[in-house]
């Protein structure tokens, strides 16, 4: 590994082995990163500062018992911050907008009707309903049909890659009616989607054959786990 990687790996960081020939990534953690460099000559002819850097496949080892010494593989270190793409966030202004059109063209329709304006509509009272009014509510409910689809798309991406590329992994359990009563936070944690990704993770895992294991909130992720260690017990928590 190049010397300019080498220095952001640390023991204990989380690898992935691609390219060696089956069918799945194999799972494994960094045992030591030597702390001398040696000179080699690339390909182009390019002297390189390379650094050696050791790794234990974590998988299990009836699925790379092919594998033998001196075998050609790819290694990937998975420490990896995924960025959601706050779909509500972006949207905020554009919705604000729209759904003041839709609240002026309703009290116009209370006008017409006889009711006074902000007063409550009474039980059984039907409102004239402009073209207008009509025009607004659907670029309202556009933006909203908008906003819904890039997070289902986030979602499935992101659940089915978890999936795919491990052979098992964490979710943490945790207390989300809680934390939205944060008025700081309510809006980003609603803007993610915690419960969906846990569901899909679930039924996920049973087609691609993934191991998922759940820490209830009460779990002491905070101070066993960080970037994606293995704690005490043996787990890999992936923190949201």
């Amino acid at each position: 590994m190049l010397s300019a990687d080498a220095v952001a790996i640390k023991p204990e960081t989380a690898v992935l082995f691609e390219r060696w020939g089956g069918n799945r990534p194999l799972t494994g953690i960094v045992r030591i990163v030597k702390a001398a460099a040696f000179t080699k000559i690339s390909s182009l002819g390019v002297e390189e500062q390379r650094v050696l850097v050791i790794a234990d496949i974590t998988s299990v080892p009836e699925e790379w018992q092919r594998l033998g010494d001196g075998y050609r593989v790819e290694a990937l270190s998975t420490e990896e911050k995924l960025q959601s793409p706050k779909p509500l966030t972006g949207a905020l202004r554009r919705v604000k907008i729209r759904g003041r059109s839709v609240s002026r063209k309703l009290e116009a329709a209370k006008v017409e009707a006889g009711l006074k304006p902000g007063s409550k509509i009474p039980k059984g009272t039907r409102l004239p309903v402009s073209n207008n009014r009509k025009k607004a509510s659907m670029s309202l409910a556009k933006t909203h049909y908008r906003i819904g689809n890039i997070r289902t798309d986030f979602t499935h991406k992101l659940t089915t890659r978890l999936c795919c590329e491990n052979q098992a992994w964490g979710l943490e359990d945790l207390n989300v009616k809680g934390m939205l009563a944060n008025h700081k936070l309510a809006l980003a944690i609603s803007d993610v989607g915690f419960g969906e990704i846990k569901r899909q993770a679930q039924y996920k895992s049973v087609l691609y054959g993934t191991q998922i294991i759940e820490a209830d909130q009460w779990f002491p992720s905070s101070k066993d786990v960080f970037n994606m260690r293995i704690c005490k017990q043996g787990y890999t928590i992936i923190r949201s």
